[in-house]
């Protein structure tokens, strides 16, 4: 078995070299097997690396195992780290659904020409640190030319060769150095749960709210390629040909698109991850489209008085935010589910 050499890294202020922290990670000539950045103290912080958002049910559990491992973190008391920033833009989904306290950028971010890709991911990045205080990290800093481009690109630390290994009684600057802020995970089973508590439901036809939706998913759209977008349609037969039609065209300008349902069969159908929902799942009585980008956040949850309208369409209670992280809870409560049972078949 190939052996990998555990080697300490330091992170310094890129404007003066002090030292801000450190990082354990693995060299070797395999990188395909070199594990994810660790923090020194490991307690501290837990680096996650980013997630495949191509269009495939792995992705699905995958952020879904994204959310749980980041509330098991901070529940530990530890930072949140998201590392390889930039090497995908649709992982750039990962900063909106996460929040993490630190952001690594992707040491080919120092390489790159400014190009269409470049640009959406300094733009979601930025609107990150902004929200939230978030550190920005520029791996690979291992020359001054490096140094200017991080610095270009909005970072203030940075880590590589251009940096000599930490002293055991070096002076250290407290990181993050200011106070960060990400949505309390307070896990409700549901988003109706999350978005009805504290607002007074609509109660409204389904033809109204199947315009709403599809108003929702326009915005979703053109919210760019760092957008994550949610939908719940309680049973197979509601998500019918116009509704496929709509998703299948937002799919491919999106990170992630996933339906959920009674009866849906787990697989992608036109770059939308599909997935069962149990029935006995308080889910399945829901009808929610969630969309959580860098820049755009709303949903819209309903669900059903088991009533009709006098005209004789069926009528639902229905509730809209576009407060962030009321938009970042609804989001988690849908992903924060287990792996598909047909995921759950295969490792078995």
């Amino acid at each position: 078995m190939e052996t990998l050499d555990a080697v300490e890294v330091p992170i310094r202020r890129l404007d003066d070299g002090l030292l801000a922290a450190s990082l354990v990670r693995a060299s070797g000539p395999s990188p395909r097997r070199r594990p994810p950045h660790r923090a020194v103290p490991a307690a501290d912080v837990s680096v996650l690396v980013p997630v495949h958002l191509g269009p495939d049910s792995g992705a699905r559990d995958a952020l879904g195992h994204a959310v749980r491992a980041a509330a098991e973190s901070r529940r530990a008391g530890r930072l949140v780290a998201v590392d390889e920033v930039g090497a995908d833009p649709r992982a750039s989904a990962l900063l909106a659904l996460l929040e993490p306290e630190i952001v690594i950028l992707a040491s080919g971010m120092l390489t790159r020409r400014a190009d269409s890709d470049v640009a959406p991911t300094l733009h979601a990045v930025a609107a990150h640190v902004e929200r939230t205080g978030a550190v920005l990290v520029a791996d690979g800093v291992d020359s001054l030319r490096h140094r200017r481009r991080a610095l270009e690109l909005g970072a203030t630390h940075g880590l590589g060769r251009l940096y000599p290994p930490a002293l055991r009684a070096e002076p250290a600057e407290r990181f993050p150095p200011s106070p960060t802020w990400s949505t309390p995970d307070v896990e409700t089973p549901t988003p109706y749960a999350t978005v009805a508590s504290g607002r007074v439901p609509v109660r409204s036809t389904e033809h109204l709210l199947a315009r709403m939706t599809a108003t929702l998913e326009a915005h979703a759209a053109t919210a760019g390629p760092d957008t994550l977008v949610l939908g719940t349609f309680r049973h197979l037969d509601h998500f019918c040909a116009s509704t496929r039609s709509r998703w299948s065209g937002m799919a491919g300008g999106v990170a992630h698109a996933g339906a959920y349902a009674v009866g849906m069969k787990a697989g992608v159908e036109s770059g939308v991850v599909h997935a069962p929902l149990d029935p006995a799942d308080p889910l399945a009585e829901e009808w929610n489209v969630v969309v959580l980008g860098a820049h755009f956040a709303g949903v819209l949850s309903a669900v059903s008085t088991h009533h009709r309208h006098p005209a004789g369409d069926r009528e639902f209670d229905y509730v809209v935010s576009y407060d962030r992280p009321t938009v970042v809870r609804c989001a988690r409560s849908i992903l924060r589910r287990g792996p598909s049972p047909a995921a759950r078949r295969g490792t078995g």
